[in-house]
């Protein structure tokens, strides 16, 4: 047991400065705190509390139709989720579209998107984040504490985002004792 500790810390005490360079690396800035927790409803009117996701790193991502830089950077998360779901990684979008519940699905359906997008018209729980800019991305540990911020577009299935979720997979699978 206590072996086993020892090197959870060790692994998190060398890989801190990895994370952050990552984090720098990618335009993410490093948060504190928990995570808002929330329920929102998905594009079937079903209920999807963020909770049902812990354990799991999660990509929060804010966007709306009409967001130029969130339709370029969509198809790119779809990749990234694609190849590190089974690894522990939930990308998650909630769109603000007010009242457009059709032309939030005839997109996903456009774009092949399958990772769960979760609707905010009203936005609740964008308010709860502090979003003022799309898109805008949180990247969130299995623990419910918030990691990252990342304000506007991003290049979700580059080389650098691919080293920035391996770190976090790792850190995440080291505090689960995995």
């Amino acid at each position: 047991m206590i072996s086993r500790w020892l090197s959870v810390a060790f692994f998190l005490l060398f890989s801190l400065p990895l994370k952050a360079d990552l984090l720098d690396g990618f335009g993410a800035e490093s948060m504190v705190g928990k995570a808002p927790s929330f329920t929102l409803q998905d594009l079937e009117g079903k209920e999807q509390p963020l909770a049902q996701w812990r354990g799991k790193l999660i990509m929060l991502n804010f966007w709306a139709t009409w967001c130029g830089p969130c339709r370029a950077e969509m198809p790119g998360m779809e990749r990234l989720w694609q190849h590190y779901r089974d690894q522990g990684l939930v990308v998650i979008a909630v769109s603000v579209d007010e009242g457009m519940e059709r032309r939030v699905a005839k997109f996903v359906e456009i774009l092949k998107l399958s990772y769960p997008i979760l609707l905010d018209a009203e936005e609740v729980v964008s308010d709860h984040y502090q979003v003022s800019a799309l898109p805008h991305s949180f990247l969130i540990g299995g623990d419910g504490e918030l990691i990252a911020s990342i304000v506007g577009e991003r290049e979700w299935d580059s080389p650098e985002a691919y080293a920035l979720i391996e770190s976090l997979l790792a850190a995440n699978s080291a505090t689960k004792g995995e």
